[in-house]
């Protein structure tokens, strides 16, 4: 801020030129052949500007790189084949012990692929499996095979010279697996970064607090912003695309707040939230010798449940679904703490080196024992009995803990879908009031430290010889003048001339106005909420308000039919918001209901949509109370630009020669996307397809259509 902004790159300019130039030569020797899409031409409408675009240069090497498959086998004691943060932990194993040497000269994508400067010995390893903070292996620990073979060297440098080529017809088949490996390159730090969670493939989430940015969402849950790195091919230079992104994570802490601020009391909605959860077991904490505390992390299999280690000589005791450690029983067959460790449930864990794992002091073996005594008699602990019993073993050999000796893992994405206002809240912390600029501020700041971009560079770039920038590239742009907006006046065209995208919509008329002959409205309460209208009376007075204002915009609208007020009461809300919308149906035959909402509410507003949309076929918009109660011209104006539009009209045009090709009513503009299943959705969650296209010249009307198909699958 405050200083001047650099040019566009002068070489890339260049080669940009020069290309388009060869294009346009190539095209007239062979007018016949196919051939690349030229470049229509520069801009020349508009003020001319540079802009800064969220891409950091990279200077490469000439080192050609090695790469490697990877292939981890199940275990020595026949577990399947690890996957993952197991997968992930396994291959720094691998690094450490067989690799220690050329670890820093070594990036992996911790899956399956190893990218190297030097020449790695291929074969089979024995990688033996231990803990981040354990300073020994296990005296008999799990072993995993890892299979490394040798599958070919690229060399960046070809990348390079392909890039600042100005042949046309100069083809490189390697560019897909350098980009690749320069991928793996780049997200090697932070991936072995302990104080940064890594999700999929190239995000990033800083934990520290000098460099975190979070917000919390409220019900347990907070943002995180981080970022997205993928390496981009461009015209003669190799960038780094640095995007701003977020993820929704649980709050870290102790387990028994994030259960209190969970608002749902059904066990099974609150098992399904917390499965997979790590959380780490606080009440015994060894030391390794540099006297950091070690604390066993384990995910929750879910709450205790009857039928938990049926196969056992001595199930546990569990009289229904998530009950408390008062109610919950184990069978102590001997003396002493058990489990992780200590955690009743599970085997002694095996000593280390000869030595014995420390006792917290005996207990009576060979009865029943309810996890609540358990606790108090070995660890002097006294436990919520009011919290459920949590499994972190597994069904047939389940590991009771209290909620008291959990703690939640920071870092963790939540895997349910966001409620109304954690979305409302994401959004404030993502977009609302949020610049581009000061995206790019937190990229060239926190980011290049996050991603370990700035000096001195961290030691995978420099074995592999890669110096990124730290700062943004910059790119010629165009402001392009705003077009005009029209409306009607009467019998005259009315122009509005736009401000920053946004104009004001007093005393217009839509340009092609709809009629709404027959319409109605449906008043959804709530029992014991707080009255918004006074009266029946004050409620048409607010309706007939909306009505002038329609009519004022050019609108034919009649008077309202007698509407429906439901009153819910949250036992048949459905049925009773689908039985109001058929007898309406049935006694107006209405075009048109307007929906009056006592609150914001996801579920009502799909169910009435569901009814009106699906079922009837009746167009509606919904609104709040509070909203329309006391509304002025302007708000009953943006409700009213939805309204004429269902019913078949046109808000505002442009003029003919601002529509370019459009205008000549043979183009027609597409839209197409693919949702796919949110967090939290069953498995046998559909994927849709949604397509919208324009059907005229004004670019007034845009159909839409959706179709289910398989889950996740991106082809419509």
């Amino acid at each position: 801020q405050g200083e001047p902004v650099p040019p566009p790159n002068a070489v890339v300019t260049k080669t940009e030129n020069d290309l388009a130039k060869a294009l346009a030569v190539s095209g007239k020797k062979t007018p016949r052949q196919a051939k690349y899409p030229e470049r229509p031409g520069y801009g020349t409408a508009g003020r001319p500007v540079t802009l800064y675009a969220n891409y950091l240069p990279i200077t490469l090497t000439s080192k050609p790189l090695s790469r490697y498959h990877l292939d981890i086998a199940a275990d020595s004691a026949g577990r399947s084949a690890p996957v993952g943060k197991k997968a992930r932990h396994i291959v720094k194993l691998l690094l450490n012990e067989h690799f220690s040497k050329e670890k820093q000269s070594i990036a992996s994508d911790f899956r399956s692929t190893l990218i190297s400067t030097v020449k790695l010995t291929e074969g089979k390893f024995d990688v033996r499996y231990k803990e981040d903070l354990d300073d020994d292996y296990p005296e008999t620990p799990r072993v995993h095979v890892v299979t490394l073979q040798y599958t070919g060297d690229v060399n960046p440098v070809d990348l390079v010279n392909y890039l600042t080529s100005t042949n046309v017809s100069s083809m490189l088949e390697s560019k897909e697996e350098i980009i690749a490996a320069l991928n793996m390159i780049m997200g090697q730090h932070p991936k072995t970064d302990d104080g940064v969670v890594s999700i999929g493939a190239n995000r990033h989430f800083s934990l520290r607090q000098d460099t975190m940015e979070s917000f919390n969402l409220g019900g347990v849950l907070s943002a995180l912003r981080g970022f997205l790195i993928s390496v981009r091919a461009a015209t003669a230079r190799v960038l780094l695309n640095v995007q701003v992104k977020y993820i929704a994570c649980y709050n870290q802490g102790p387990l028994a707040h994030v259960i209190g601020d969970f608002r749902n009391r059904n066990t099974y909605r609150l098992e399904k939230f917390l499965k997979s959860l790590r959380v780490r077991i606080t009440h015994i904490a060894r030391k390794n010798s540099r006297g950091e505390a070690r604390h066993r992390i384990k995910p929750i299999h879910g709450l205790a449940n009857r039928g938990d280690g049926g196969s056992a000589s001595n199930p546990p005791k569990v009289p229904r679904h998530g009950a408390g450690p008062n109610d919950v029983e184990f069978f102590l067959d001997e003396a002493g703490p058990k489990s992780v460790p200590g955690v009743p449930g599970a085997p002694e864990p095996k000593s280390k080196r000869g030595k014995k794992p420390p006792k917290a002091g005996p207990a009576e073996a060979g009865r029943y024992i309810t996890v609540a005594a358990f606790f108090k008699k070995e660890y002097n602990l006294a436990v919520d009995p009011n919290l459920p019993v949590i499994n972190v073993g597994s069904r047939t050999n389940p590991v009771y803990v209290p909620c008291e000796v959990c703690e939640v893992e920071p870092g963790q994405p939540a895997k349910s879908k966001l409620s109304g206002d954690q979305t409302a809240s994401m959004l404030k912390f993502a977009v609302m009031g949020r610049k581009p600029g000061q995206n790019a501020q937190s990229i060239v700041t926190r980011g290049t430290g996050v991603l370990g971009l700035g000096q001195p560079l961290n030691p995978t770039l420099t074995a592999f010889g890669i110096n990124p920038s730290t700062e943004l590239i910059t790119v010629p742009g165009r402001v392009l003048p705003a077009p005009n907006v029209h409306y009607k006046d009467g019998n005259r065209t009315k122009t509005i001339r736009t401000m920053a995208g946004s104009w004001n919509m007093r005393d217009i008329q839509f340009s092609k106005p709809a009629s709404m002959k027959s319409w109605s409205y449906l008043y959804i309460d709530q029992e014991g909420a707080r009255p918004v209208f006074n009266s029946p009376d004050q409620l048409n007075k607010s309706l007939q308000a909306f009505r002038k204002t329609l009519r004022d915009m050019g609108m034919n609208v009649d008077p309202h039919k007698q509407g429906k007020r439901v009153v819910l009461t949250g036992k048949s809300d459905a049925a009773d918001i689908e039985a109001a919308i058929l007898d309406l149906q049935k006694v107006h035959n209405p075009v048109f209901i307007l929906g009056i909402f006592y609150t914001k509410d996801t579920g009502i507003y799909n169910c009435v949509k569901q009814v009106c949309d699906v079922r009837c076929g009746i167009r509606n918009v919904n609104v709040l109370a509070e909203k329309i109660v006391n509304s002025n011209d302007q708000y009953n104006a943006n409700v009213g630009l939805k309204i004429n539009l269902k019913l078949g009209g046109a808000n505002q045009a442009l003029q003919q020669s601002d529509l370019g090709l459009i205008s000549e009513g043979k183009t027609m503009l597409v839209g197409i996307d693919v949702t796919h299943p949110s967090p939290g959705s069953a498995s046998s969650a559909p994927s849709v397809a949604g397509i919208v296209a324009s059907v005229d010249a004004n670019l007034a009307q845009w159909p839409a259509e959706i179709r289910v198909q398989s889950a996740r699958q991106e082809m419509v």
